[in-house]
Formats: C-alpha cells, structure tokens, sequence
C-alpha cells in the first residue's frame, strides 16, 4: 500500500473533488508492495510458529495463542484500514450539500493533529517525540516501576479494529497512587480562553485487578472533569477525594471537551493532570490518554476529529 500517496490524494480534494480524491486514495490504498524479501521472511516466521507448537508441545502451551501472532502478522502498521472504512463511509455522504459535506469530511481527516490557531497537540503513547508537553517524571531509568512515571501502552486487541486511527490504538497511562499523567504548557496567551480536546482511550472499562478504571483531570490545581459532582446517582460526598469526582472514560472514543477556566492560565502557563481515586486496589493503570489539544476556545470544533462516529 501506499499510504502518502493516499494522503496527498485526500488534502488535495478541493481541487479534484471528493469523489475523485477517495477513488484515488482508495486505489493508493490497495497497492499491494510485498516484495520477495517480505514474502520469504512471512514464509520463514510461518515454518518457526509451526516447529516451536510442534516442539514444545500444547501442554506448555495451553494458556497462549497458539498461532503466536501470526494471525496477525499481516495487519498493516499504519491508518489504511482505518482510512479505507472511513473513506466508504465519506463515499456514501448524499443529498443537498452532500459535496461540501464530503470535502468536510476529508478535511478532518487530513487534518486530525491541527489544534487551530495558537493551540497545541500532543500524541501520547509508544511514539517518541510527539508529546513535546507531557511531564516525563522521574523517567524509567531511576523509577522502573513506574510509580512516578507515565507509561506507555497500546492494546492489541485492536490492532484488527478499522474503527479506530492508528493514534487512539496506543497511549500514556498512570499506576499507583503517586503516579499520574500530566501535560505542561508554557508561553499561552493570558487574554484568550482555553479548552482542552482529551481523548481517553477505552481499552478496558476495569484495571488488571477489576477495579474501575475511574480518573479526573485537573487544570492548575482546579478540578475541570468529569462535571463536578459526577453521578451515577446516588453520589452526595463532593469531597476533594470522592469517587463523586472520578469517572470512567466516556465510550465509544471520541474527544472530550474539557474546558479550561481562563483564572488558570491567567500566568501564561497551565499543568494539566490525570490522577485515580487514593487507594484504588492493585496497581491502577488508569488515566489512559491517547491525544491531548490544548486549543483557544471557538478557534476548533471538537467534534471534527476525523474519528470514529
């Protein structure tokens, strides 16, 4: 496949037209590019799985995958089963308008990571490099365990799923109490208003150890989601530390507004932090972030995405 080529097509659809733009980077798409070191090294893995199975016996076995991933092996690592589904689905856009409609569409897509004018954007998870805001901590080297650091993980089980951007399949996450996620931002502008566009991922509704995988943000000290108290009802402690503050991440995935009081960044700077109820059983692994915008208010819609509907 060619997925650049399946880009260019789509940021160039006002020129071209919708239609022409997602024939094109459908075609792009559907390049199949396996050469035959590629092929030799899928034959090679398949021959390895089918020796180890034989060699070590299903009784060792037993509690693993027994392909040992090869079912998977031929999934692409990049945005081509997403785009594919989301581009049948832009396709399919009728009725009056349906041309702007469509070009709007597209437009979201190519350009997911904008954050508008004097906003910033963070991919949060296995990509070095493109969370230039979030607080590394203590850092794996003095802190391997994680107790002051974020970590980054991805769930596999969705690595099939053409719902969901190759962005949203990985993401930074807290453990423990003393841990949390946190994004640091320096040089805002004290006369504008701030929101913040979060993307909770929703990997698993309950931690490793079946508690609630519950969180709250909070933007320089003041509690800014979920909406305060939050209810199931009946929920009347409104304490700094009831779970009335927490929440689980909303389902399915899509951006959440979160608004930012302008008193906060009144200084030109703003630390924004995820953190689990105190004494959550187990090791937590909560405050599972995906992509952060931190945007001026009105400047970004954040139910364009480019995501799943």
């Amino acid at each position: 496949m060619c997925e650049a080529a399946a880009w260019a097509a789509l940021a160039n659809s006002s020129q071209t037209g919708s239609m022409l733009a997602i024939a094109n980077a459908t075609a792009a798409l559907k390049q199949n590019n396996t050469n035959a070191t590629v092929a030799w090294w899928r034959t090679e893995v398949i021959k390895l799985s089918a020796a180890l199975n034989a060699s070590v016996g299903a009784k060792q076995i037993s509690n693993q995958d027994s392909t040992l991933n090869v079912a998977t092996m031929d999934t692409p690592l990049s945005e081509a089963p997403f785009l594919l589904e989301r581009l049948r689905e832009i396709a399919q856009i009728s009725g009056p308008g349906a041309e702007a409609d469509r070009l709007s569409a597209i437009e979201a897509l190519v350009n997911h990571t904008d954050p508008g004018p004097g906003g910033f954007y963070d991919k949060l998870g296995a990509e070095p490099g493109l969370a230039p805001h979030l607080s590394p901590g203590e850092g794996y080297l003095s802190d391997p365990s994680f107790y002051h650091t974020p970590l980054s993980g991805g769930p596999t089980y969705r690595c099939l799923d053409s719902k969901h951007r190759l962005s949203w399949q990985s993401y930074a996450m807290s453990q423990f109490d003393a841990s949390s996620v946190s994004l640091v931002y320096d040089g805002l502008d004290a006369t504008k208003t701030y929101e913040a566009h979060v993307v909770f991922s929703t990997s698993a509704d309950v931690n490793m150890n079946g508690y609630p995988n519950r969180m709250r943000l909070v933007a320089g000290g003041v509690h800014v989601w979920p909406p305060s108290p939050w209810a199931p009802s009946p929920c009347v402690d409104t304490s700094a530390n009831s779970p009335c503050q927490y929440s689980v991440p909303p389902t399915p995935m899509a951006k959440t507004r979160v608004p930012i009081p302008r008193s906060v960044t009144a200084n030109g700077s703003l630390t924004l932090t995820c953190s689990q109820p105190p004494g959550v059983g187990g090791g937590g692994r909560t405050c599972q972030i995906a992509e952060v915008w931190l945007v001026v208010a009105g400047t970004t819609d954040p139910t364009k995405s480019g995501g799943p509907r």
